[in-house]
């Protein structure tokens, strides 16, 4: 893409590459849509609630069940901004990479050169 008269946006070339990176929009979990696990997590809780409410189940046990269920909550949390972070990571290497393409294709260019033409 040094050489390319194309924006990556614009660059025909580019069109997989862009397309591969926005089939990743909209899929990660917990940006406003519930997980799964967490949903699962949910109905338990309701269950439990249910089963202390109506006496099928003492009071502590729910109350050990529950900080487990909170221990499961932690790690699914712990896992989605690993997962977040590796993608941000990946992010800046791919921006970065981006930048310093264009600043070789700029070197030694005048910047007002576009403009006096």
């Amino acid at each position: 893409m040094h050489d390319s008269e194309w924006c990556y946006t614009h660059n025909p070339e580019q069109v997989e590459k862009r397309k591969t990176l926005g089939v990743k929009g909209g899929k990660r979990g917990g940006r406003g849509r519930p997980l799964p696990a967490l949903a699962d997590i949910q109905s338990k809780i309701d269950a439990l609630v249910e089963k202390v409410l109506t006496k099928e189940l003492s009071r502590g046990d729910a109350a050990v069940i529950g900080q487990l269920l909170n221990i499961k909550v932690g790690c699914i949390r712990a896992t989605l901004k690993a997962q977040e972070q590796l993608e941000i990571r990946a992010e800046i290497d791919e921006l970065r990479e981006l930048f310093e393409s264009q600043q070789q294709n700029r070197k030694g260019q005048n910047p007002w050169e576009s403009l006096t033409s």
